[in-house]
Formats: C-alpha cells, sequence, structure tokens
C-alpha cells in the first residue's frame, strides 16, 4: 500500500515539477549529459528535441554555426515538443546577449514553427549577405501561439532579397515581443504578417541604420525600404513604446489589417514617414485597413510625413504630436485611381508644430472631423480648413520637449474633458492599459528597457538606444522631466502674497 501510494503522489506531480536547466556551447558534445555548464551539449537538433515542458535551456557564450552547431528549428509537429501555460520550454542565453547564433543568409536564423508555449530570451542572432534566401529572416515565428520573446538583440539581414528581422507569422497568436533591439535592416524590423493576431509588440527599438543604401559587394539590395514594426494583414495587434529610428517608415499597418492599436509608440528621422496606413489598393485589394487607433504616439523629424494614412475606415488619432515634417497628419483616401473602402477618421486632441502642413485631407472622405486639436509654427494649419471645432492656436511653450507637454505649457488640461493636449510617453502601456511604471530613467532620461550591451553594436553613439534619450530631449538639452515624474519640471512661480504697496 505504501508503494502504491509513492506512485500515485508521482504520477500526479506537476510537469513542471520535473523542469530541467540544460546547456549548450559551440564546443559541448552531444555524448554529455548536457546538465551542467561543465558538460554541455553541440548541436541545436540534438538539444530542441530533448526539450519537455519546464525545460530550459542555456547558451553558453561565443558563436554557433549552422556547419557546426546545426539549425536552431523548433518544429512541434516533428521533432519539438509545446510547453504549456504553467511550464513553458525556455531557451537562454546564460549571459544576456553574449551566445550569438550566426546565420548564413539562405535560412533562418531561428525558426520556432507550430509551437505554444516557448520563451527565447536574451540571445544573439545575425544573418549576413548572401545570394539567394528569398524570404528568410534573423527570426521567424509562424503558425505558433503564447511566444515569449524578449530582450534579444538582432541584427545584419541579407538585403539580396526580401527579408525581414523578426517575421511573425503566418498566423502567430497570442504572444509577446519585448525589449528586443534590432540593427541593420534593409526591409522590416518586426512584421506581423498574414492572420497573425493578439500579439503584444512592446518597448523594441529599431534602427535601419542606413543599411539599405549602404554598399553592398554581394549583391544589388532588394529594392524596398525598410519600416521599424507593424501589421500586415494581421487584426487585433497592440504596439507599445516601441521605438524606430532611421528607418524609411517607423510604424506601418497594412492592406485590410482591422483592430490594431498603436499606443505610446515614437517614429524618429525616418526618412519616409512616421506613422503609415498602407491599403496597397493597387494591387488588387479590395479594401484598406479598418478600426486603427492610434494614440499618445510621436513623430519627430520625419522627412514627409508624420503620419499619413491612407483609406484608412474608423481610424481614431487621439493625443498624438507632431514635429518638424512637411505634413504633420496626412489623411488620403485615393491611392492612385483606386480607392479602397470608405475612408472615415476623428482627430482628437493631436498637436501638429513646425510643419509644412499640420493637419491635411486629400480627396472628401465619407466622414472626419477634428476637435481640440492644436497648430503651432505650421505653414499652413488645415488644408482644407473644415470640420474643425474647438481648434487650438496657443504658442504651447513646448521648448525642446517632444514626449510631454511642459508642466507650463497651455496644453495641459487643454483638451476633451481636461486632458492634455498631444503624446505624453512618460509610463508604460501594458496590454492596451497605462500603467505608472516608468519609462525613464527619473535622473538621466535613459531608457529603463535597454539590455545588455554586445560591443560594436548597440552601444554606437546617435544609433543606438542606450543614447536615445540625448535626441528626444529626455530630461536633457533644456527638456526637464515634469515634477510629477521626479523631474524638476518648468512650473511657473507662484505669486508672491503678503505684499504692501508703498507710494513713493
Amino acid at each position: 500500500m505504501k508503494n502504491l501510494l509513492v506512485c500515485l503522489i508521482f504520477l500526479f506531480l506537476p510537469l513542471n515539477s520535473f523542469a530541467t536547466n540544460f546547456y549548450i556551447s559551440p564546443t559541448g558534445s552531444d555524448s554529455n549529459p548536457g546538465t551542467s555548464s561543465g558538460s554541455p551539449w553541440k548541436t541545436f537538433p540534438h538539444a530542441i528535441a530533448l526539450l519537455f515542458p519546464g525545460d530550459t535551456l542555456n547558451l553558453l557564450n561565443g558563436t554557433y554555426t549552422l556547419g557546426v552547431n546545426g539549425a536552431f528549428l523548433a518544429n512541434c509537429s516533428s521533432t519539438a515538443h509545446n510547453g504549456t501555460s504553467a511550464a513553458p520550454i525556455t531557451v537562454q542565453a546564460l549571459n544576456e546577449r553574449q551566445a550569438l547564433i550566426q546565420g548564413t543568409g539562405l535560412a533562418d536564423t531561428v525558426s520556432i514553427v507550430g509551437c505554444a508555449y516557448w520563451n527565447i530570451i536574451g540571445l544573439h542572432m545575425k544573418q549576413q549577405d548572401a545570394t539567394g534566401g528569398n524570404n528568410v529572416s534573423v527570426m521567424n515565428l509562424a503558425n505558433d501561439n503564447h511566444l515569449t520573446i524578449r530582450r534579444n538583440i538582432l541584427d545584419h539581414v541579407n538585403r539580396c532579397t526580401n527579408n525581414n528581422v523578426m517575421l511573425v507569422g503566418p498566423n502567430t497568436s497570442a504572444s509577446l515581443i519585448e525589449e528586443n533591439e534590432l540593427y541593420f535592416y534593409h526591409r522590416w524590423g518586426i512584421i506581423l504578417w498574414q492572420g497573425s493576431s493578439g500579439n503584444e509588440i512592446r518597448r523594441n527599438y529599431s534602427n535601419g541604420r542606413g543599411y539599405f543604401t549602404a554598399a553592398n559587394s554581394t549583391c544589388t539590395t532588394y529594392g524596398q525600404g525598410s519600416v521599424g514594426a507593424g501589421a500586415y494583414y494581421s487584426n487585433s495587434n497592440t504596439f507599445e513604446n516601441n521605438i524606430a529610428e532611421n528607418t524609411a517608415n517607423g510604424f506601418n499597418v497594412e492592406a485590410s489589417s482591422s483592430g490594431n492599436y498603436y499606443l505610446g509608440n515614437i517614429a524618429l528621422k525616418s526618412t519616409s514617414v512616421g506613422f503609415q496606413a498602407n491599403p496597397h489598393c493597387d494591387a488588387g485589394d479590395s479594401s484598406g485597413a479598418s478600426n486603427i487607433t492610434w494614440k499618445h504616439n510621436v513623430g519627430v523629424n520625419n522627412a514627409a510625413q508624420g503620419w499619413w494614412i491612407e483609406a484608412v475606415t474608423n481610424g481614431v488619432l487621439d493625443h498624438n504630436s507632431s514635429f518638424s515634417q512637411t505634413y504633420g497628419f496626412r489623411v488620403d483616401p485615393v491611392v492612385s485611381v483606386n480607392v479602397c473602402g470608405t475612408q472615415s477618421f476623428t482627430s482628437t486632441n493631436n498637436t501638429a508644430q513646425n510643419n509644412g502642413t499640420g493637419y491635411t485631407v486629400a480627396g472628401t472622405p465619407a466622414t472626419f472631423s477634428y476637435d481640440h486639436n492644436h497648430t503651432f509654427g505650421n505653414a499652413t494649419n488645415y488644408s482644407p480648413n473644415t470640420n474643425v471645432t474647438n481648434a487650438i492656436l496657443l504658442n504651447p511653450a513646448f521648448g525642446s520637449c517632444y514626449l510631454w507637454p511642459p508642466d507650463a505649457s497651455p496644453l495641459r488640461s487643454a483638451g476633451t474633458g481636461g486632458s492634455d493636449v498631444g503624446a505624453t510617453i512618460l509610463y508604460q502601456y501594458v496590454s492596451g492599459t497605462l500603467t505608472s511604471t516608468k519609462l525613464w530613467d527619473p535622473a538621466t532620461g535613459a531608457p529603463l528597457f535597454k539590455g545588455a550591451t554586445v560591443s560594436g553594436l548597440n552601444d554606437v553613439g546617435g544609433q543606438s538606444l542606450f543614447d536615445v534619450a540625448s535626441r528626444l530631449n529626455i530630461n536633457q538639452n533644456g527638456c526637464s522631466f515634469p515634477v510629477a515624474y521626479g523631474g524638476t519640471g518648468t512650473t511657473l512661480p507662484s505669486a508672491p502674497t503678503g505684499l504692501t504697496a508703498v507710494v513713493q
């Protein structure tokens, strides 16, 4: 009876009670037990097949290559296993970003296919230029669900064909992609592709580093510009507090995508557009995007438009800020000779400062309205100047600030319901909800979500996440944090009291 009881207890223990830490090294051996850093495995095909719910595969420092360590392919319809919500499978660097998986450019560097509840944490993944290898990515996530992709660094796609840094889809859902850094790419940084839904993309940083136009001796670079992140034929995804810098476009929503949210994102110095909705009417699509919300986003010094919204039904622009672009907010229902769907939008509590045109509509949308929007320093404020209510024309007194209205700004409490006008990007969004967790170091302005340094890659001044505060004037260059955030603020002094007038 005692032995039977022991067996029953063993049978009903949760799966993650037997979770194991395994180890892999560029110089390990698959004949090792793999259960310690002193006896690691060597190849990914061997290691991945032996991971079960709750297990963790730790990558020791070094460079992993296809020829030595095999392909990193987790295919849960064949050799790999699914994790569970209580016991996910984790693959992580033992020391954040010090394990490099070097791709060939001819296949995905890291690929997760048909899997559920996998975590990929703290890796360094890289590609290289190579002729061939069409539609391969540094990281490919296809037909997955409940993945967590966190604090990785990915760089140097194969420019010879139509390749992306992180391809999420088709049909990847309910996954979290956060605090990754992406560099050197010519197409998309993060693309949610073809039926991917319910994903959360937050606090990632992407910088194309001019890779589209950089010299390439291997091949002719594929002729498309870069995009930081966005949805393409994908619905109900949320993009939060991401930064796209030095791309062609910062953030896109393309084709007939629906129900996507862009919250608290920053597009900086794009060569074309900060935030774009591109319907692909000319490619034969019957409709553009619908039910797209842009809220508390900032576009700064993008060459053409802060926002270019084409053929969106029920577009919502709310509490955004656009600085120093040809167009602040451009809405265009007509694409070439085709019209996609019924264009309609509302624009509320936005600010357009020092643009060529603040707000413009080309063509005639079915419905549109402007309410409590602010303009200042634009060559033209509205074109046409119709459907505008409660226009605000005050000097905003932003000074050098971009990411929040300073304490002394007249745009404080000037919006609908007493809200501030323009974007405020100080705290994290999580699952579509604004939290009280700070994004920036209250003393230095540095991003609190920055990951480990990879020498020569994300420590390059002026082109990396670590010093983005200097380019966005985050508690620097004359823009202090608001007092409520812990800064000195720009609050005007109180009027003196108790004074007595004296006649001279």
